[in-house]
C-alpha cells in the first residue's frame, strides 16, 4: 500500500521537515532551551530510531537500528538518514493491502520479544511512526521559535 493512500498528509509533513532542516545553522541544530531538553539533532535522531523500530523492526523484522550521533553531525547527514528511513518505510509498506494492514504483527517464536507493541495491527504500528513524526515536527518548531525569541545560548554566541 502506498503511504499517500493510508496517510495522505504524512509525505507533506515529512517534506516540510526536510526543508526546515536543510537551512538550520549548527547553533539551531544544537539549541536546547534548557540543558535537560533534547536538541533538534536529538529529536531527529530519535525520530529516525522510532520510525525504523516501529516499521522496520516490528513490521519487517529488520535488525534494530540506532543512529550514532557522531555519524549525523551535519544537517545534510540528518536529512540523508531521514530520507533513507522513509525509503525503508515505503518499501516495507508496498506489499500490504488494506486487509493486510489489519493483520496483527506478532513475534511468535520468542516469548522474550512478544511484547504488547509486537501484537498490534500493522496499521497501528505505522500510525505510531506517523505520531512520532508529528510530535518531532512540533518539538522542532517549538525549538526554532524559542531560538528566535531567546537567541543562542551564551557559549554559542562567543564563537
Amino acid at each position: 500500500m502506498r503511504l499517500e493512500q493510508l496517510y495522505p498528509d504524512w509525505g507533506l509533513t515529512h517534506q516540510q521537515l526536510l526543508e526546515t532542516l536543510e537551512f538550520l545553522t549548527d547553533a539551531q541544530l544544537e539549541y536546547r532551551p534548557h540543558p535537560e531538553t533534547p536538541s533538534i539533532r536529538d529529536i531527529v535522531l530519535r525520530l529516525i530510531r522510532e520510525e525504523r523500530y516501529w516499521i522496520g523492526t516490528l513490521i519487517a523484522s529488520f535488525a534494530e537500528y540506532r543512529p550514532v550521533e557522531a555519524e549525523h553531525r551535519t544537517t545534510g547527514q540528518l536529512i540523508e538518514a531521514l530520507t533513507v528511513t522513509r525509503q525503508i518505510t515505503v518499501r516495507v509498506m508496498e506489499p500490504y493491502s488494506t486487509e493486510g494492514l489489519r493483520a496483527v504483527r506478532a513475534v511468535p517464536a520468542d516469548p522474550a520479544q512478544n511484547r504488547p507493541e509486537t501484537n498490534m495491527p500493522v496499521s497501528r504500528l505505522i500510525w505510531h511512526a506517523v505520531e512520532q513524526e508529528l510530535m518531532a515536527w512540533g518539538q522542532i518548531t517549538q525549538r526554532l521559535d524559542d531560538f528566535k525569541k531567546l537567541g543562542p545560548p551564551r557559549d554559542v554566541r562567543r564563537n
